[in-house]
């Protein structure tokens, strides 16, 4: 039996594992939902963007509610469960930063856009290992480093996209 989605986050993690899923051209997917994780915050934002990273089998969603990123684990998907949340504002502890607002993976990097505060000031790129959740590196919104593969940034406040080459 189909069943709706009431969350369009959940929807984009499950087309960015299984793209597959989607049939042929045309034919619209049939959904059913597969597990759900709580994050124990209602109507807060407790369970935003998501991105999923396949090497790990695990999703990185952004907890407004907490100024966290949930690491969820999805090995099973029928019974996912939070494993850990990286707590992107006491990493970046020497800035001023608000909140993660956006998450993004690829081949075992996780990069985090977070605010600044106030929030009209530019932001920070904050990037951690998807196996072992260490912090990286923090590179600011307003630099761009010089080599591929591209990191695409949403800017919401000043409307504009920011297009990196990561190192």
């Amino acid at each position: 039996m189909a069943t709706r989605f009431r969350a369009a986050s959940v929807a984009a993690v499950l087309f960015c594992t299984l793209p597959a899923a989607a049939g042929p051209h045309g034919a619209q997917p049939r959904l059913r939902v597969a597990g759900t994780c709580e994050s124990g915050l209602f109507n807060v934002g407790g369970a935003e963007i998501p991105t999923f990273d396949p090497l790990t089998r695990r999703a990185f969603v952004v907890n407004a509610g907490s100024a966290t990123v949930d690491v969820l684990d999805l090995r099973d998907p029928h019974r996912p469960s939070r494993v850990a949340s990286l707590d992107v504002v006491a990493d970046l502890a020497l800035r001023s930063v608000g909140a993660a607002n956006s998450v993004d993976t690829r081949f075992g990097l996780l990069a985090v856009a977070v605010e600044a505060d106030p929030k009209q000031d530019n932001g920070y790129i904050a990037f951690y290992s998807t196996f072992s959740l260490k912090l990286l590196g923090v590179v600011p919104a307003v630099q761009s480093p010089t080599r591929r593969p591209l990191l695409i940034v949403g800017n919401e406040v000043s409307g504009t996209t920011t297009i990196y080459e990561v190192r």
